[in-house]
């Protein structure tokens, strides 16, 4: 037994007991009584709501006045380590790009490489087919 074990939760101790006995009804309260021939219930007015049509007219918007550039008369000052990360910014930007320049040239070749080759298959297609024609016209006389 440990120290613990006398926070836990205390065994519930599961009792089986028979279900309830039915209660007994005769027939005469089971059956429902009819309703009366004549009842007919009135159906509620319905109120019609008339929805007004408003159109209001928004007002244009306003143009923004365009800002004057700011002048500055001194020299813009940036601290050495902002310019570096400016600097290393721009070089990844760089080699990015011209990684990507030689991704598209490969892709270029490519293309060019499968269009070369599919006018070959095409080529030796139609001389296949104009062959079996001449054979065609010779055997059959078609």
């Amino acid at each position: 037994m440990g120290i613990f074990d006398v926070f836990g939760k205390k065994k519930q101790e599961s009792l089986t007991l028979p279900p309830p006995p039915m209660p007994e009804m005769d027939e005469h309260q089971m059956e429902l009584p009819e309703p009366p021939h004549d009842f007919e219930p009135a159906p509620e007015p319905v109120e019609e709501h008339v929805i007004e049509e408003r159109h209001e007219e928004l007002p244009a918007p306003e143009p923004m006045a365009p800002r004057a550039p700011r002048s500055h008369d001194g020299p813009i000052f940036v601290s050495v380590q902002d310019y570096q990360a400016i600097l290393n910014g721009v070089t990844a930007m760089k080699s990015k790009l011209s990684a990507t320049d030689e991704s598209f040239k490969k892709l270029h070749d490519i293309k060019a490489a499968q269009d070369k080759q599919l006018d070959a298959w095409r080529s030796t297609l139609e001389d296949v087919q104009r062959k079996l024609t001449y054979v065609d016209e010779v055997l059959f006389g078609r």
